[in-house]
């Protein structure tokens, strides 16, 4: 029953990214800052103390965090209860996820050099 049951639960949640992406709703970046979350809650580029790439028994990620002094400004924005040290763009939900950890990597260096 679990077999049958487990694919279109797949299929269900592939559809519902596509939809998010199509709306515009995905993963990216701007002149701001990087969007962390499929409902568009950014973290700014001047929050951000270091991007890296992560890969763990769960899968791959980039992972953002933020200077320790800017997590309760992302939490008061989120609004979360608790706030978080790092935020995970886990790379199952991105289209192209070795370019985007690529290209965000270096448009996180430029602007971090700018300051």
């Amino acid at each position: 029953m679990i077999g049958f049951i487990f694919p279109f639960l797949l299929i269900g949640y592939a559809i519902y990214l596509l939809k998010k992406r199509r709306e515009g709703m995905g993963f990216y970046w701007d002149d701001e800052g990087i969007v962390i979350d499929l409902n568009g809650n950014k973290v700014y580029w001047d929050e951000i103390d270091s991007i890296e790439y992560y890969k763990g028994k769960t899968g791959t990620s980039t992972v953002i965090y933020p200077h320790y002094t800017n997590h309760e400004k992302i939490r008061i924005r989120r609004k979360k209860w608790m706030p978080t040290t790092c935020h995970s763009n886990d790379w199952i939900l991105i289209e192209s996820p070795n370019e985007y950890h690529e290209n965000l990597i270096k448009i996180w260096e430029e602007k971090s050099n700018k300051k």
